[in-house]
C-alpha cells in the first residue's frame, strides 16, 4: 500500500479510496471529507487535483504523489428559487441536467441548452464561453455565488444572489477559469432566465455554424493565469496543493 493511500485509509471509507493508474482516486460523500482531505495534504505534503467526473482524466496523467479528487457524489440540487431566478446544485451535475428541474416554471439556464456532456463544475473551471445568437457570453456572468475549500481547507461561500454586484473584487470570478487552481468548488448557484432559446448556441471561437460544439482548450495553466493571479496563487496556496487540473 503506498503511504498516500495509507494516510487516507486512516481517515476515510475504503469505498471513497482505489487506484487510478499509479495516483489515487478520492471519491468523497460530502464536503467535510474534502476539507480533511486537503488538512491531510498539507501535513503530509501530497497535492491534489479536483476532477470532477473524471471524464477527462486517464490512468497515466498522474503519478503516485498525487490524489485525484472525484466530485462525482455531488451531484444534488441544493436549492432553487424561481422567484429570484437562481438555482444552487452540486458542482458534478451535467450542465444538460440542469434545465430538467426549472422548466416547469418556464425558466432556463443558458448554457443547459448547449450539447455539451460535461459537468457545470468542470464549465466553471475551464471558463467556459458560448455564443449565443452572435454575441460570446463567458458563463462567469451566469455564477453569482459558488462554494469552495480553500487551500487552507476551509469549505467558504463567496458571491451573493443578487443582480448587482458589491463594490470590491468578484471571487467567484477568480474561480471561473481557474481549473482547480485556487480551491475543490462543490457546489455553484447558477442565475436563471425566462425560458427564451437562443437561434444559434455554438462554443465560442469554434466553429461557423449552428450546432458545432468543440470541447474546451485544456492548454497550459501558467499561461492563463495573469500576474494578479500568479500573486493571488503563490499567497492563497502556499503549500501548492492544488497544482492544476
Amino acid at each position: 500500500m503506498s503511504r498516500i493511500r495509507s494516510i487516507l485509509s486512516e481517515h476515510f471509507p475504503n469505498d471513497e479510496i482505489a487506484a487510478h493508474g499509479s495516483a489515487i482516486r478520492f471519491t468523497p460523500d460530502n464536503e467535510q471529507h474534502i476539507v480533511k482531505l486537503v488538512e491531510l495534504a498539507i501535513a503530509h505534503q501530497f497535492k491534489i487535483c479536483p476532477a470532477g467526473s473524471m471524464s477527462h482524466i486517464e490512468a497515466g496523467d498522474f503519478d503516485d504523489s498525487i490524489v485525484i479528487a472525484s466530485s462525482e457524489h455531488l451531484n444534488s440540487l441544493i436549492d432553487y428559487s424561481p422567484d429570484d431566478l437562481y438555482i444552487t446544485v452540486g458542482a458534478v451535475m451535467r450542465l444538460r441536467d440542469v434545465n430538467s428541474h426549472v422548466t416547469d416554471n418556464l425558466l432556463s439556464f443558458v448554457f443547459g441548452n448547449l450539447d455539451y456532456d460535461g459537468t457545470v463544475g468542470g464549465a466553471v473551471a475551464v471558463g467556459l464561453s458560448a455564443q449565443f445568437d452572435g454575441e460570446t457570453v463567458p458563463i462567469k456572468r451566469s455564477v453569482p455565488s459558488l462554494a469552495f475549500v480553500t487551500p487552507y481547507g476551509k469549505l467558504i461561500r463567496v458571491g451573493a444572489v443578487t443582480l448587482k454586484s458589491v463594490a470590491g473584487y468578484d471571487v467567484p470570478k477568480l474561480l471561473v477559469g481557474s481549473r482547480g487552481q485556487f480551491g475543490f468548488i462543490t457546489s455553484i448557484t447558477l442565475r436563471l432566465s425566462q425560458n427564451a432559446p437562443a437561434n444559434c448556441i455554438t462554443m465560442a471561437g469554434f466553429g461557423e455554424s449552428c450546432p458545432t460544439i468543440i470541447r474546451p482548450h485544456w492548454g497550459a495553466l501558467d499561461a492563463s493565469l495573469s500576474h494578479v493571479e500568479r500573486n493571488l496563487k503563490s499567497n492563497l496556496d502556499p503549500h501548492g496543493v492544488f497544482p492544476g487540473a
